[in-house]
């Protein structure tokens, strides 16, 4: 499947669940999600989905940076990314420490260039708005509020 077909597949799943989002960026393959989290402080979530060889890897980007000169929050947020990372199934945080950006990653093999099936493109959109619900709240009190990690971590996993 070519690049260009795995973005009309994601169109399509998009179109059939009936979520507000917006391509901006068709032919590098990055979807912005308008209002799909239920933090209101965070009025979207842009989704990068590159499409590689053999397998297909799905980036949320956190549309608030961390100031990266601000080293005691770089610090806070990288320990609360380490404590979430620690108990996720799959996929994973990041936070470039230069630029402040935070990132969720996640990847779906695609064995002898076989697709994968719409179900599980699915999951794998939908499994990072997840996360992104589950722990914005926490990235943003660490980051606005300097709310300690372990405890903003322990509230993001309570309302689960």
């Amino acid at each position: 499947m070519t690049h260009s077909q795995m973005l009309a597949t994601i169109d399509s799943i998009l179109d059939k669940v009936d979520i507000k989002y917006r391509t901006y960026d068709y032919e590098n393959g990055w979807v912005r999600f308008v209002n799909a989290l239920d933090d209101p402080r965070v009025k979207f979530l842009t989704l990068g989905i590159i499409v590689h060889e053999k397998r297909l890897t799905v980036y949320g980007r956190f549309p608030v940076h961390v100031d990266s000169n601000d080293v005691e929050t770089i610090r806070a947020v990288a320990e609360f990314i380490c404590r979430v990372n620690y108990g996720l199934n799959y996929g994973h945080f990041d936070l470039d420490p230069n630029d402040g950006e935070i990132v969720y990653t996640t990847t779906i093999s695609c064995f002898d260039g076989e697709a994968p099936e719409e179900d599980e493109i699915m999951a794998v959109l939908f499994a990072t708005v997840k996360v992104f619900n589950r722990y914005a709240s926490g990235l943003l009190s660490v980051i606005y509020q300097g709310e300690w990690p372990k405890i903003a971590y322990e509230r993001s996993e309570e309302n689960d």
